[in-house]
């Protein structure tokens, strides 16, 4: 079985992760999520 990773990137607090991957799972409902968030 193919696995298919969707990629959620934020760099900005104003920014929203959940929305990203909201959008992914929409986009491909059986999709393995990674996550990353970079703040300066």
């Amino acid at each position: 079985m193919v696995k298919i990773y969707g990629y959620a990137r934020i760099s900005r607090k104003e920014q929203s992760i959940d929305r990203q991957i909201r959008n992914i799972t929409v986009a491909c409902p059986d999709v393995h999520i990674v996550q990353a968030a970079y703040f300066l």
